[in-house]
């Protein structure tokens, strides 16, 4: 056996899993570091078969085939197509089991010609944007049946790759399925029917069938297109999603005088990480950090809570009584201010305490999955937040969330939630949200949009990609003065989020 060979699927393995982020290729930081590409190349290019099993050659070729044709792109790279590099596959310069091979003779000689099977056409990936997307990992001899059944449904439940147009009736698909219509059309099968067997909501019976045009750019992490987030969307099957978002939502309320003169801030920020465990379930957790300040002056400034202060108690004075500027808050405390005795007082009587706490408030474990399977805009995602410090907050919480999103035109989308936001300990309180979001895309990098929720809160956000996988959100709401609901409070939120996915 020769040097290499022994250790090739794991070696492969950490190359795919190093170097692949949700089904792009990194060619860049494999051109500054080769070195893992040159070993398994030179691995491949003698490797011996012998009398291994079908399962362990087929596994080998298809590692094969693409990892060769990584190496063929970043012997010409940077190159924006592989249709750049004449005769890329055709050229018969691609070494393998001691033989030269082109890349279409690897596809042909050792793989569709051998078993005849049309699931092979979504894991061998050709190096442009349309391509299915490349596996992060190798596939196994001992796994390798399994792992391309789970890829080729990972493709056919990819909206990016099999397009819906329900406006117009029409299925869009690759033109992979136009190239290879005879692999796909074979006895009692169809195209149609070969796709139903894989995908979670059948193909609508009564659409036509068109083919989009193929784009053949290059699949690198650097040129891909972006696309808008949808939140209804489960992750693919090794695909992991992480946000940071966080909220600020502060308040002003009457207690006891003829206007509002206590606020109340609430910085909550929320470490979200989801998974693509399975094709129709993502798990993950959040971590909730709170930063909370009560009981303050209604001019002290919102942004209090970001000075992130151990938690400390002081009276409050009205020092508008006593001709001190309201927004001098040295001048409102107690031991500032001894000869002043005017403490706010709440509606009850009981004398207002300016109060922060401050820590990781909360864990929660979450699953994220498709409940109707014919509705693939629709999912369910249900977190549990268990306490991790009392003296922050207490509370063991369920929040239920139902997302739905609607494509309107290609240039924008409404998205509704309906949620539960539920206190199961120390007592039993629900709490039910129903949000709803418009959004607008003027480019592709750009989203802006309106929301509204309860009827009493709206606002406004963007978001914007700063990278093809990275995203950051701002958005402003406010909360109407309906008494019915808002009572004496006056309320809004600053957000500001960033979403991370590969």
């Amino acid at each position: 056996m020769l040097l290499g060979q022994d250790t090739f699927f794991e070696d492969a393995d950490i190359f795919f899993k190093k170097y692949v982020r949700n089904g792009l290729v990194d060619y860049s930081a494999i051109q500054a570091q080769p070195e893992s590409l040159e070993q398994l190349a030179r691995s491949i290019s003698d490797y011996e078969l012998n009398e291994r099993s079908a399962n362990y050659k087929k596994a080998f070729w298809i590692n094969t085939y693409n990892i060769l044709t990584i190496h063929k792109i970043i012997q010409y790279y940077p190159t924006t197509s592989p249709l750049q590099i004449k005769n890329f596959f055709e050229g018969p310069d691609r070494r393998a089991n001691g033989k030269d091979y082109s890349l279409n003779q690897i596809e042909q000689l050792h793989l569709l010609e051998v078993e005849e099977n049309p699931d092979l056409h979504f894991v061998l990936v050709c190096a442009a944007i349309d391509c299915p997307k490349l596996l992060r990992g190798a596939y196994f001899p001992e796994t390798v049946d399994e792992q391309i059944t789970a890829q080729v449904k990972a493709v056919l439940n990819d909206p990016k790759f099999v397009k819906i147009e329900r406006s117009e009736t029409l299925i869009l698909l690759s033109e992979i399925f136009r190239w290879y219509h005879e692999d796909f059309n074979k006895g009692d099968s169809s195209i149609r029917k070969y796709i139903n067997n894989y995908r979670r909501v059948p193909l609508p019976k009564d659409y036509k069938i068109k083919f989009y045009d193929y784009d053949w750019s290059l699949n690198d992490v650097k040129n891909t297109r972006i696309i808008p987030f949808r939140a209804s969307a489960l992750l693919a099957p090794g695909v992991t999603e992480v946000k940071i978002f966080n909220s600020l939502y502060t308040q002003t309320t009457n207690d006891g005088f003829d206007h509002p003169n206590s606020r109340g801030s609430f910085f909550s920020s929320f470490t979200q990480v989801l998974y693509g465990w399975k094709n129709n379930l993502n798990i993950g957790f959040d971590f909730v950090y709170k930063s909370n300040v009560t009981n303050d002056f209604a001019g002290a400034s919102p942004f209090k809570t970001l000075q992130f202060q151990k938690s400390w108690t002081y009276q409050t004075f009205d020092c508008n009584s006593q001709g001190v500027n309201i927004s001098d808050l040295s001048g409102c405390r107690l031991d500032a201010v001894p000869d002043r005795r005017d403490t706010l007082h709440h509606a009850d009587g009981g004398s207002m305490q300016t109060h922060q706490d401050i820590g990781l408030s909360h864990f929660g474990p979450k699953i994220k999955f498709s409940p109707i399977k014919k509705w693939s805009n629709l999912s369910l995602q249900q977190t549990l937040y268990i306490p991790i410090q009392k003296a922050v907050d207490g509370s063991t919480v369920s929040f239920t969330q139902l997302f739905y999103d609607k494509p309107i035109g290609t240039k924008s989308q409404l998205f509704v939630e309906g949620s539960l936001w539920m206190i199961v300990q120390p007592d039993f309180r629900p709490f039910p949200f129903i949000k709803a979001f418009y959004s607008y895309f003027p480019t592709k990098k750009w989203t802006v949009y309106g929301m509204a929720a309860n009827l009493v809160e709206y606002g406004a956000g963007m978001k914007y990609f700063i990278l093809p996988q990275l995203e950051i959100e701002l958005l402003y709401t406010y909360y109407l003065p309906w008494e019915a609901v808002m009572q004496d409070r006056r309320a809004m939120t600053f957000n500001f989020g960033i979403r991370y996915q590969g």
